[in-house]
C-alpha cells in the first residue's frame, strides 16, 4: 500500500534567471557591455539550455574557459544538440561541455568515477593516484609528472560546475597570496561551502574573488598565521554568505574584531562571525 505523498512539480527555470546563472560562468571578470557581439550569441546559446540552470552553468563554464567569437558558434551548432534524451542519459549541454576536455583530462575525471558520492580526497593524493595508474602524460618540456598532475588538477576544478564543498589545505606553501602561485586556483562559482587552512606564508585572499561566488554559505579559515586580507579593497562580500570563522588567524583577528576592527563594517551584516585565537 503507497501513503500519500505530496508532489511538487519543478517547472524550467525563466529564461532570464537562466540566462544570469549562464553569463555568470561565462563572463567572471569580464564585461560583457565592453563585447557587444557576445551578447547575441550567449542568448542563442542559453535558448539551447531548456530551462535547465544545471545546463547553463555547465555551457557557461565551458565557454569561458575557450576563446570567444566564432568558437562559441561552432558550439551552438554543434551535433551533440541533436541527441536526444532517449540517445543519451546526459542532456546534450553536458556531455558537449565533457566532449570538449582534452584526451588525457577525460582519463582523470573518469577516474574519478570509482569514488562514491561525497568522498573526500586531497589533491596530491588524487594526483598520486593518477600517476600510479599511467594517467599523466609526460611533457615535452620534461616537467616533473607532479606539476602536471597539479595542472590537470586545476585545469578541472576550473570546469566543474556542481561542486560545492571545498577545503584548501596546507598547498601553496611559499606563496604569499593564490596569484603567486603558477598553479592559480579559480574557484568554481557553485561552491557553497569554502575551507582553507594551513598555509603558514599566505598574506591575502584577494586573488580569489570571493565577491563572485554567489552561492557561498560558509567561509572557514584556520591557522593562516601572516593571512591579512579577506576581501579586495573594495569590501564585498557575497550576499549569500551566512558564517565566517576564523581561528588561528591574529592580523585577520585585529582586522575584523567585533566593534573594535578597522574593517569589522564590511562583515557585520553577515549573521554568524566567529574569531577565535
Amino acid at each position: 500500500m503507497r501513503g500519500h505523498k505530496n508532489l511538487h512539480e519543478l517547472k524550467q527555470l525563466p529564461y532570464d534567471d537562466c540566462l544570469k546563472i549562464f553569463q555568470t560562468q561565462a563572463f567572471e571578470h569580464m564585461n560583457i557591455d565592453e563585447h557587444p557581439n557576445l551578447e547575441s550569441i550567449d542568448r542563442r546559446i542559453v535558448d539551447k539550455c531548456g530551462g535547465s540552470p544545471l545546463a547553463a552553468r555547465a555551457l557557461g563554464g565551458l565557454l569561458h574557459s575557450e576563446l570567444w567569437g566564432c568558437e562559441c558558434e561552432r558550439e551552438l551548432y554543434s551535433k551533440v544538440w541533436d541527441f536526444t534524451n532517449k540517445e543519451c542519459d546526459i542532456i546534450p549541454a553536458l556531455r558537449l561541455s565533457y566532449n570538449h576536455l582534452s584526451s588525457h583530462l577525460k582519463r582523470c575525471f573518469t577516474y574519478c568515477a570509482i569514488f562514491p558520492q561525497d568522498y573526500e580526497f586531497t589533491k596530491q593524493g588524487l594526483i598520486f593516484m593518477w600517476m600510479a595508474e599511467g594517467l599523466i602524460q609526460q611533457s615535452k618540456d620534461n616537467r616533473k609528472i607532479e606539476d602536471l598532475g597539479d595542472k590537470y588538477f586545476d585545469e578541472l576544478l576550473s570546469r566543474l560546475t556542481s561542486l560545492e564543498n571545498l577545503s584548501i589545505e596546507g598547498m601553496f606553501p611559499y606563496a604569499t597570496s593564490f596569484s603567486d602561485d603558477p598553479h592559480l586556483i579559480i574557484l568554481p562559482t557553485t561552491l557553497t561551502s569554502l575551507h582553507i587552512s594551513q598555509i603558514h606564508n599566505l598574506e591575502s585572499l584577494a586573488s580569489l574573488s570571493l565577491q563572485t561566488l554567489t552561492s557561498l554559505r560558509s567561509l572557514v579559515i584556520f591557522n593562516c598565521p601572516k593571512l591579512q586580507w579577506i576581501l579586495p579593497r573594495e569590501g564585498l562580500v557575497p550576499d549569500s554568505l551566512l558564517e565566517l570563522r576564523i581561528w588561528r588567524c591574529p592580523h585577520l583577528k585585529q582586522r575584523y574584531l567585533e566593534e573594535e576592527g578597522h574593517d569589522w563594517p564590511k562583515i557585520a551584516d553577515i549573521p554568524r562571525v566567529e574569531i577565535h585565537d
